[in-house]
C-alpha cells in the first residue's frame, strides 16, 4: 500500500481504494463495465508513470497496460496456447 501512496504523491493525484476479493476481480472490473471508463485513462497514466514502473520492477512484477480489446486478444491467445498444451499432454481430446 505504501508504494501506491508514493505513486499518488509523485503524480499529484488521490486514489480511491476499491476493495476486491482478488486481483482477477480487480482486473476484470473495467472490462465488465463495473469501473467508470474515465478510470481507464487514469490507470494507463499511472501504469506508465516512472515511479510506479520502478516500484513494480523492484518487486519483480512486470506491468503492461491493456485496454479491454487488447486484454481480450491477450486472453484469447493465452487460452488457445493453454488449450493446445493441455491437448498435447493428453488430458483432453
Amino acid at each position: 500500500m505504501f508504494k501506491a501512496a508514493e505513486l499518488a504523491q509523485a503524480a499529484g493525484v488521490q486514489f480511491l481504494h476499491v476493495p476486491y476479493q482478488s486481483g482477477g476481480q480487480a482486473m476484470n472490473a473495467p472490462i465488465a463495465g463495473q469501473v467508470n471508463v474515465a478510470v481507464q485513462s487514469a490507470v494507463r497514466e499511472a501504469v506508465e508513470h516512472p515511479v510506479f514502473r520502478q516500484a513494480m520492477a523492484s518487486m519483480d512484477s512486470p506491468v503492461e497496460y491493456l485496454d479491454a480489446p487488447e486484454f481480450q486478444r491477450f486472453m484469447d491467445r493465452d487460452g488457445a496456447r493453454l488449450t493446445e498444451a493441455v491437448h498435447r499432454m493428453g488430458k483432453i481430446e
